[in-house]
């Protein structure tokens, strides 16, 4: 009951802020984009050189799909901002539910919503295969494991909601993780899979082309599970000291 209660007052929260709203319209404007846009552009520049954009859609929909929970978390974590200046959570600690266990919820808030908004992205990009849906299932649920991290992130480093959008604008930082990975061919690329995106991105990348395996989703998605991990246990604790 708590938790129907929780969601009905963030809706209504969401719904009043036309920036979060867009924030979470976004990924399915990047989705029309990609469908629509996209195949455009291609057309225009294949007039003027032989790079094709099209040739590169599965790693474009990976990303495209990467964001949607980095936008998920960045919303729930300007809403735990704004409860924590507020003093919603020291109020928590004396209700039932205990500061703990209303954390627990806004962690868990952009990691369901998230996979829910990104499963639905992937259908309407038509990425679910007889072959792969268990695959991409796997690599779906891992990207949205970074709702709960950007949530994480914001709410342990941000003093107040204007320092929160300045951070917020460091996410587009964690897009370089895949991006570098994906273009350069060298030793060090490795080091990238220290952001977590990382993993989730070359996950869905290798089930969209093919050469995915289950020893490979394997790796990538407890590789992936355990760099989230870490790094959010990092942001819970900074966020604890910063709350009590």
């Amino acid at each position: 009951m708590n938790v129907l209660l929780f969601i009905k007052g963030d809706s209504r929260n969401v719904v009043r802020d036309p920036f979060m709203l867009f924030v979470l319209l976004a990924p399915f404007l990047m989705v029309v984009f990609l469908q629509i846009g996209v195949p455009f552009l291609d057309q225009q520049i294949s007039e003027l050189t032989t790079f094709r954009l099209m040739e590169h859609r599965s790693f474009m929909n990976s990303i495209i799909i990467a964001v949607a929970p980095l936008m998920v978390g960045m919303v729930t974590g300007f809403l735990l901002i704004d409860e924590r200046d507020e003093g919603v959570l020291q109020y928590m600690d004396v209700t039932p539910i205990k500061k703990a266990g209303y954390l627990l919820y806004r962690m868990l808030l952009p990691l369901f919503i998230g996979f829910f908004v990104i499963v639905v992205m992937a259908l309407l990009l038509r990425l679910f295969t007889f072959q792969n849906w268990l695959l991409i299932g796997f690599s779906l649920l891992l990207l949205s494991l970074n709702g709960a991290f950007v949530t994480s992130f914001l709410a342990a480093l941000a003093r107040n909601k204007v320092e929160a959008i300045v951070y917020s604008k460091c996410l587009s930082l964690f897009m370089l993780g895949p991006l570098i990975h994906y273009i350069v061919e060298a030793n060090w690329v490795w080091l990238t899979y220290i952001i977590p995106i990382t993993w989730g991105v070359e996950a869905l990348f290798l089930v969209l082309e093919g050469n995915a395996s289950i020893s490979k989703s394997v790796v990538m998605i407890v590789g992936g599970t355990l760099t989230t991990v870490i790094w959010f246990l990092v942001f819970m604790i900074i966020l604890k000291r910063k709350t009590e």
